[in-house]
């Protein structure tokens, strides 16, 4: 049986691309804004000294309010979950096998993305009073198809998993 890709860079790149076009949004919607200023500027005396500073600073009272939303909700997100995938694609990756106890649902935070928890019992080389690992998968993907007591090969960066391969199905009672 073939290893079972969780991340692939086809789905990098994607991210990389919608990180550059909210970049360029970004950047694009500022100098429309500063465009529009100047605009304001030019026409003052037409439009009045107190009308042309209200629409200065309603408008960019409102650019900046509409930035910081788009910051903290979508760009932010999309610039955590980059950095994870990035950090998949080029650090270090490493190889286990262990028996598959349970998942658990709880919401686990790290780096700014959502997991939820897979419980493996390994065979610890450097901390023997530790027999569990914890593994974490991505909250929108759905749980593997592991029973209790499978044993797993799997590949993991910094505690996310990566690939898994079932090496040995449970015998059923």
């Amino acid at each position: 049986m073939a290893a079972i890709e969780l991340y692939s860079k086809e789905e990098f790149l994607e991210v990389k691309k919608l990180r550059k076009r909210y970049i360029l949004l970004i950047i694009f919607s500022f100098l429309i804004v500063a465009a529009i200023d100047a605009v304001i500027v030019v026409f003052r005396h037409s439009l009045g000294l107190g009308l042309a500073k209200f629409l200065n600073i309603a408008l960019t009272a409102v650019y900046f309010c509409g930035l910081w939303f788009f910051f903290s909700i979508k760009f932010r997100l999309t610039r955590k979950y980059y950095k994870l995938l990035k950090n998949i694609f080029t650090g270090l990756r490493e190889n286990y096998t262990g028996k598959f106890l349970y998942f658990d649902d709880t919401k686990t935070i790290k780096d700014g993305v959502e997991f939820y928890v897979m419980m493996l019992e390994e065979k610890m080389l450097k901390r023997q009073d530790m027999p569990e690992r914890r593994v974490l998968i991505r909250k929108d993907l759905e749980h593997p198809p592991f029973c209790e007591g499978d044993i797993i090969s799997y590949q993991s960066h910094a505690s996310i998993l990566i690939n898994y391969k079932i090496v040995k199905k449970a015998e059923v009672k």
